[in-house]
């Protein structure tokens, strides 16, 4: 864990060089190796939370609801990458006549996003006030709303061939990415709750929200 001691300054753009962020986190790795085969598998359980939703400095980040109180009610919530749950599995399996099987999953809690009333609420000149939700009334904090969990499968098949000896061999692999054509959009949905797309997604997960790909590859092992 991480903590900085928040201070403010009142002024009209709150300017301020320092935030305070939290994380925590509790990894487990499983790993097991078999004659003609290996696994390995990586779970992890975490909170980010910082003022603003972002772990950088308090004026980069989301601004406040009300300009001089960048630390106040509401300013404190989950980071635009918080992951509750996150789990990688992979394998390497040596199958017959040279063949070797490659895949990769891995899965992820829904990203966290902000919700915004689309006006000016409290009247401080700034159209950044949070959603209100209709069901308690009350206003949401910073990044309250979730996204869309990830999902995502790859693989690679190898055929060996030797070159003569056991040392020498060339590999001619295909590699699929996003076998299921899974779309994953994470925390990337419409805020503003008087936009026609609120809570609708706007796009996908930076190297991981592409549709499915295959590459063939050749490799040379001496």
């Amino acid at each position: 864990n991480s903590e900085s001691l928040p201070v403010t300054r009142s002024s009209k753009r709150a300017p301020t060089a320092i935030n305070r962020s939290r994380y925590d986190a509790t990894t487990v790795m499983l790993q097991r190796r078999f004659p003609r085969a290996t696994l390995q598998a990586h779970y992890t359980f975490a909170h980010a939370k910082a003022y603003g939703g972002s772990t950088g400095a308090r004026g980069g980040a989301a601004a406040p609801m009300i300009y001089d109180q960048p630390f106040g009610p509401g300013e404190w919530g989950p980071t635009g990458n918080d992951e509750r749950h996150r789990l990688v599995a992979t394998g390497v399996f040596d199958l017959a006549y040279g063949i070797q099987f490659s895949p990769v999953f891995q899965t992820a809690s829904a990203r966290p996003y902000n919700l915004t009333a689309g006006s000016d609420l409290n009247a401080d000149g700034n159209n950044n006030d949070r959603y209100i939700d209709p069901a308690t009334g009350k206003q949401m904090s910073i990044n309250a709303a979730r996204g869309d969990a990830t999902y995502v499968f790859d693989m690679r098949a190898t055929k060996f061939v030797s070159l003569g000896s056991t040392d020498r061999r060339v590999g001619l692999f295909v590699e699929f990415f996003n076998v299921f054509n899974t779309v994953n959009f994470g925390g990337s949905y419409t805020g503003n709750a008087r936009s026609a797309t609120f809570r609708q997604p706007t796009g996908f997960i930076p190297s991981i929200g592409y549709p499915r790909q295959a590459q063939l590859g050749v490799r040379f092992l001496f």
